[in-house]
């Protein structure tokens, strides 16, 4: 009797237990969840002349010539390089100081320290996010002077060419033009 007795006070107090268990209420809360996306940057630039590329060279007479890098709208900040490289037969001659056949580059570029003929800037994150156009050669043309001689072309055996190259790599992480510069040479 005293087994039963205690099995069924065991009873009650289990479904007591279990009902009072259920009509508990936890207090709980939820944030709302949170979405990362995430996406890659990118440097993107073109190289443009709209003045062709065969020139006639004519004392006195300045050569229109108009390369332009242009970093694409939707860039990240970078580092914004041209290379001008002169065929080994570019003449030399000269008239004072200056060569009769000469360009000076555009306002804005930097030389590299210790390269040679090769150019930088740097274009911020608002500007490459809209885009910007920039020219190589100051005036966009190459001068004649008007000293040069018949003789002195006469003496050109080839023609003789000016080639740009532009290259760009992310302003992040790079702290000084020359890094920027193996960098984008790699």
């Amino acid at each position: 009797m005293k087994k039963k007795l205690f099995i069924s006070v065991v009873a009650v107090a289990l479904v007591a237990c279990f009902a009072i268990g259920g009509t508990l209420a936890w207090l709980t809360d939820k944030t709302e969840s949170k979405v990362n996306t995430f996406t890659v940057g990118d440097v993107n630039i073109d190289l443009t002349e709209t003045t062709g590329t065969d020139y006639k060279v004519i004392p006195g007479e300045d050569i229109n010539k108009d390369p332009k890098v242009t970093v694409e709208a939707g860039s990240e900040a970078c580092w914004l390089f041209v290379k001008v490289e002169e065929s080994a037969n570019w003449p030399a001659y000269k008239d004072g100081d200056a060569r009769k056949i000469n360009y000076a580059i555009a306002e804005g570029w930097a030389i590299v320290p210790g390269e040679e003929n090769v150019y930088y800037r740097v274009v911020d994150a608002d500007t490459a996010k809209t885009g910007a156009t920039y020219s190589v050669l100051d005036g966009d043309k190459v001068t004649v002077s008007g000293t040069l001689t018949k003789d002195e072309i006469d003496q050109i055996t080839e023609n003789f060419t000016l080639t740009f190259t532009a290259y760009a790599v992310q302003q992040q992480g790079i702290s000084t033009p020359e890094a920027a510069w193996a960098e984008a040479t790699k």
